[in-house]
């Protein structure tokens, strides 16, 4: 299908929109089919455990490190310009990562794949606004978007599990090309060259920027196991402290843009973040506790565990395709109350059944009604971010929210990690997480409250 029909009237076109998620697909399909393939790289490749963290870590931390920048370049070099440049990279960085001989290649591989990953996230979004201006139209098509990371994300252990098993570690990396080229074609074809403003970009600005997001991603990831009074931790929380004070000072007296006042001040793109970083922290904590206790205090396998989380996972989907559904009725505001709601009622319940001990059950069950929430509320979260900032701000706005929310998500698992490590069982870790969980969800569902319905106009 080439277009949809909508309100009986207009016929929107639906390749951009898969142009643009076929970039999300790889990316999300990327950064979980890796964690199934840790055992048999470390083995391949006589990789330390340390190696090991970083060759999932560093994707990570190039990602969220970059982000700002990459925003940036959309906006002042072009948009589709970036974001083919991105997949060119991510798709190079994936040939390498898969003829990789040794950790230290993988691991440069890893975060190569990270900056081409960053550069095309922020893009993408200034693309989608680009392609589907009308306000009620970019809601559905961000529903349609989203499934696409979501099925990604949802099916990526399996998928990895298979790959591995049948083809070898190498070729999680290797499947990322065939889709690279498609995706480099069709943005070439059916995306608009949206024009960016010709200027200097201030590097040392998105410099300081990355320093400080890089070195709380590194303490978020390293002080759960190594200890926060660790020298790596330590030295990240220092480069976070040190980067921020330093940028905030620098913005002042610099007088450049590189996180606008007018953005900064936005009580509705605050608001959207805000939503974001709850949701993640809420969600990812979750997972990975979970993914824990199916195969510590539950006895599966790898792939049984990645097969008992798809019905779990999966159900993003269902809900990012109802807000698609339901976007010509329910307001990106509806959709995260109702969204973030469910899922603090259907967690909450979890957290009070499991005082009494986990049963694969009651997990599969509350959180796949509370995942289906989030899918109908994460999709309806972009578009309120969108919709909060003109056409000029898309792409750093699109940044901002993605760095927000990869910090959200390594706050959810540093939490979960705190806690296995602190408790006397995994299971015992459950009702806590989710009590947590359900106040980050109650707190989305907040400032989902406070946010408003209108829609600012855009430039053209």
């Amino acid at each position: 299908m080439s277009s949809v029909e909508v309100s009986g009237q207009t016929t929107v076109r639906l390749a951009p929109v898969f142009a643009i998620g076929l970039s999300f697909f790889v990316g999300n399909l990327d950064a979980t089919v890796v964690n199934v393939a840790t055992t048999q790289v470390g083995a391949d490749l006589g990789a330390s455990t340390a190696q090991v963290a970083w060759i999932v870590n560093g994707f990570v931390l190039a990602v969220a490190g970059l982000l700002l920048l990459a925003g940036d370049l959309a906006g002042r070099l072009g948009a589709r310009r970036i974001y083919v440049c991105g997949i060119v990279l991510f798709a190079l960085a994936s040939l390498l990562a898969g003829i990789a001989t040794d950790p230290s290649l993988l691991i440069s591989a890893r975060v190569m794949q990270g900056f081409g990953a960053a550069l095309f996230q922020p893009a993408g979004l200034v693309l989608l606004a680009a392609c589907y201006p009308e306000a009620g139209v970019r809601q559905r098509m961000i529903g349609l978007w989203a499934a696409m990371g979501a099925a990604a994300a949802a099916l990526g252990p399996m998928i990895g599990g298979f790959v591995v098993a049948g083809l070898g570690w190498r070729w999680i990396f290797w499947v990322n090309l065939p889709i690279g080229l498609v995706a480099v074609w069709m943005s070439l074809r059916v995306l608009p060259a949206v024009p960016g403003r010709i200027a200097r970009v201030p590097l040392l600005g998105h410099g300081l920027f990355a320093l400080a997001v890089s070195g709380a991603a590194v303490a978020l990831m390293e002080g759960p196991e190594q200890g926060w009074t660790a020298p790596l931790p330590l030295a990240g929380i220092a480069a976070a402290v040190v980067g921020l004070v330093v940028f905030v000072w620098w913005q002042r007296v610099s007088g450049a843009e590189v996180y606008p006042l007018r953005v900064l001040r936005n009580t509705q793109f605050s608001l959207a973040n805000v939503v974001g970083v709850f949701m993640n922290v809420g969600l990812f904590g979750g997972v990975f506790l979970v993914s824990i206790v199916l195969q510590q205090a539950m006895g599966s396998g790898p792939l049984i565990a990645g097969l008992q989380l798809l019905p779990m996972m999966a159900v993003f989907v269902v809900g990012n395709l109802a807000f698609s559904r339901l976007g010509k009725v329910l307001s990106a505001r509806q959709a995260i109350i109702m969204g973030t709601g469910a899922a603090a009622v259907a967690v909450a319940i979890l957290a009070l059944v499991s005082l009494g001990g986990v049963s694969y059950p009651w997990l599969a069950v509350c959180l796949a009604v509370a995942h289906l929430g989030l899918g109908i509320a994460s999709p309806a979260m972009t578009a309120a971010m969108l919709n909060s900032v003109d056409s000029r701000d898309t792409g750093l706005a699109g940044a901002v929210l993605n760095v927000n929310r990869q910090m959200g998500s390594l706050v959810g698992v540093a939490v979960a990690a705190a806690l296995l490590s602190t408790m006397a069982s995994p299971a015992a870790a459950v009702p806590v997480m989710f009590g947590l969980s359900v106040i980050g969800y109650a707190s989305a569902a907040l400032a989902g409250f406070l946010l408003q319905n209108t829609v600012r106009s855009r430039e053209k």
